[in-house]
């Protein structure tokens, strides 16, 4: 005991000896990721992480510009904007400070988890006043199995919002019940912001349920009280202006994102409860060992928050214990968890089960309380004996125990892409061209893009959360069908399968040695074939046709036509629902029009007559009385396959440019056209951008022979980064001011005593 009681007696000094504490435990907790060569031995790690540090590292130090876009996965999509993606974190300081991905990941998780230790600390000192108590909390906070079952095997991001949550309720504290208010607000709305820079939206909405469950027990503890209802509406009208002022760069962006994505609408009520924990397992989930899915505190921890239970006439602890009965309620999909689904925003999560983190947040708390009504009740019963060694012995419980059940940190070695033989060799031959990913069954997943954008080279399909339905809906119906030509359409020109492929099109180039037993096993084929339908990614179609009617049958015949063709060399241009629609030098772009049911009246016969005299062609031919589409007659008129390559120059992630030779429509095997973000320049014309092909995307061209340049600047970025930067130019300044006039005062009251 004496030599615990030596080796924890710096905890007495002050907070300095309780961040050197913590900061140690944190290096020896994560020891093996000391290193550029190892990383966590996590898929979300391995894989996402990988990928959007690549994005950074490329932008910063090959010059490819801030990634709002990219073109690595999804055919290309945006990439600030994915919700959980990070814009801002101390992952993307540690990249401009050492240049290396894997060691900025591994440097950030240890700092995250050290600051959400810290911040839970000087949280519970801020109600309890024992600081011994406090680290106690802190390693409650860090050693438990939320922490070790779904935080350390998630994305970076779940971290980092969870070492935030601390730091926003501290703040929001403060602002409600100490002298500086208007400052503490300002804090709790800049570490919120943070939170949604950090790419935090998994636990984003449960931190504003915190902070409106605070407000509303602070509003409870005095509600006949006009002061104290004041001090609430100011401190969540400051909070709310600085936390919208500091995430508008990234909020903007993601909500616009959000809109046009699979996340548009809520998702349905069991998708919401994902896999709600049911009553009978509670115990297992907040005590018990179980190394699934968990929010337990460990025996020792468990038998603390009991005990703090004794401190329920402190408000904080109150407060506490409603937030884990809320929690719980939640995560067992009860009628709470009825009644959030049709609440705003909660409507479109999943797995409301991960509302523990609530649970976890608050016995954290509680278990400081605990620890000192324990070491008390201790040393009143046995003796007096050293309060710091009782306090140590404590806190090695809790964190043998935890580790013995759910282990330490696993690192596994960093894969090169170039280790990788099937990428290898796409990498030496083509890196223009896009990769397809048959292993992977599902469009969505870890196919192995974090290993092809660090070769520089596209893929087909993507990972996240969030995407374009109709694009997911189409590489599921080109993979269902093996259909070469759909492929072709997004310029995938090579394909990795694990099952040989017997489809026309694909043609074997080679078998490499697969490896089941890797983390991203898709990634390693072991089969790699060639689309023979691949089309470039920018080329002059041999025709260009209007399709005309209901959104609905549009989908429907261009499926029908592309299916059933092999190299997809016309544009399909989808229309308006009438050709009314269309002026006649509109028509005049059109080498053919297909008219679909109810898209022509009496009235249109006459402009479609001088577009066919002018050499269009129009399917059915209506000016000449047919009625239905004779599909003879269109195969005849696509039937032309050679089509000219147009060169395209990447400027950045974020722009790109072509240099036509013709008049007339350019298709692009580009997903630009479904995102307003994206314009086209020719010599200072805005040039109109049109999907084409379901997917992809094309331009008419007036003027030849000049350089048309595409750029992907949103208007929600530019309004975001506009409003951020006033707000933090307004913090910057109002901080200030404050630490000036406050080392002036203590000037003042120097002088005043010298007199």
């Amino acid at each position: 005991m004496k030599k615990v009681s030596i080796i924890f007696e710096p905890l007495k000094k002050g907070h300095a000896a309780a961040i050197v504490f913590l900061l140690m435990l944190s290096l020896i907790f994560f020891y093996p990721l000391l290193s550029s060569q190892r990383i966590l031995d996590n898929v979300h790690y391995v894989n996402d992480m990988t990928f959007e540090s690549e994005h950074y590292r490329q932008g910063f130090f090959e010059g490819k510009g801030y990634p709002l876009w990219t073109p690595y996965f999804y055919s290309g999509q945006p990439f600030m904007a994915v919700p959980e993606f990070y814009s801002f974190d101390l992952n993307m300081l540690f990249i401009l400070l050492t240049r290396n991905i894997f060691l900025s990941m591994n440097l950030a998780v240890i700092a995250y988890f050290f600051i959400a230790g810290f911040g839970i600390y000087l949280l519970a000192n801020r109600f309890i006043g024992n600081k011994l108590a406090s680290v106690v909390a802190a390693v409650m906070y860090q050693f438990n199995g939320f922490m070790h079952t779904f935080i350390l095997h998630g994305h970076l991001n779940i971290l980092e919002s969870y070492a935030l949550i601390p730091f926003i309720f501290l703040f929001l504290h403060d602002a409600l019940h100490k002298d500086k208010m208007i400052p503490s607000a300002m804090l709790c709305g800049l570490s919120l912001g943070l939170m949604v820079h950090a790419g935090g939206m998994i636990f984003f909405l449960y931190t504003g349920l915190l902070i409106g469950l605070y407000l509303a027990f602070t509003l409870f503890l005095k509600i006949n009280s006009k002061k104290n209802i004041m001090r609430c509406v100011q401190v969540s009208i400051v909070l709310a202006l600085v936390f919208f002022g500091v995430a508008a760069f990234k909020l903007l962006p993601a909500l616009e994102f959000t809109s046009l994505s699979s996340r548009s609408g809520s998702v349905t009520f069991q998708e919401f409860l994902g896999e709600p924990i049911p009553f009978t397992g509670l115990f297992t989930l907040v005590a018990g060992h179980d190394v699934g899915f968990s929010a337990s505190l460990g025996i020792i921890g468990f038998l603390l928050v009991l005990a703090g239970f004794f401190s329920l006439r402190k408000k904080i602890v109150i407060f506490s214990v409603c937030l884990l009965g809320i929690a719980l309620l939640l995560a067992t999909g009860s009628f709470l968890a009825e009644l959030f689904y049709k609440l705003p925003g909660f409507g479109q999560m999943r797995h409301i089960e991960r509302a523990v983190v609530l649970f976890s947040f608050g016995a954290s708390i509680i278990a400081a309380f605990g620890a000192e009504n324990s070491i008390r009740l201790i040393r009143k019963k046995i003796g007096r004996l050293p309060e710091i060694a009782l306090y140590s012995v404590l806190m090695i419980l809790i964190i043998v125990e935890v580790v013995v059940f759910f282990g330490t940190a696993q690192a596994t070695n960093v894969v090169s892409p170039d280790t990788i033989p099937i990428i290898k060799t796409i990498s030496g031959v083509d890196q223009e061209n896009r990769v397809a990913t048959f292993s992977l069954s599902t469009p969505i997943g870890a196919s192995g893009y974090n290993f092809l954008a660090q070769k520089g080279i596209s893929e087909v399909k993507g990972g996240g959360g969030i995407w374009i339905t109709d694009y997911v809906q189409y590489v599921a119906i080109a993979q269902q069908n093996l259909a070469a030509s759909l492929f072709g359409v997004l310029n995938a020109k090579h394909v990795i399968s694990e099952k040989q492929i017997d489809s026309p099109g694909f043609i074997l180039k080679q078998k490499f040695e697969g490896c089941d037993e890797c983390k991203i096993h898709e990634a390693y084929g072991p089969f790699l074939y060639e689309n023979q339908y691949s089309m470039p990614k920018a080329f002059y179609p041999s025709k260009t046709i209007l399709i005309v009617g209901s959104q609905e049958e549009i989908v429907q015949i261009l499926y029908a036509l592309m299916v059933k063709n092999n190299k997809i060399h016309y544009s399909l241009i989808p229309g308006s629902t009438a050709i009314s629609s269309y002026s006649s030098d509109e028509l005049k772009k059109f080498d053919g029009i297909l008219l679909l049911r109810d898209s022509v009246t009496q009235q249109d016969l006459g402009k479609l007559q001088r577009y066919r005299d002018n050499g269009g062609m129009i399917f059915p031919d209506v000016t000449n009385g047919q009625s239905s589409l004779d599909q003879r007659d269109l195969d005849a008129f696509l039937n032309k396959t050679k089509v000219d390559e147009i060169p395209v120059t990447y400027t950045s992630f974020n722009s790109f440019s072509i240099e036509p030779k013709q008049k007339g429509w350019i298709v692009m095997g580009e997903k630009i056209a479904h995102f307003p973000g994206w314009q086209a320049f020719q010599n200072k014309n805005k040039l109109g951008i049109e999907k084409a092909n379901l997917v992809i995307s094309a331009v008419y061209v007036e003027e030849p022979n000049m350089p048309i340049l595409f750029t992907y600047a949103p208007l929600s970025v530019k309004r975001g980064f506009l409003i951020t930067l006033v707000t933090l130019i307004i913090l910057i300044l109002y901080f200030s001011v404050t630490a000036l006039k406050s080392i002036n005062n203590k000037k003042r009251e120097q002088g005043m005593q010298s007199i």
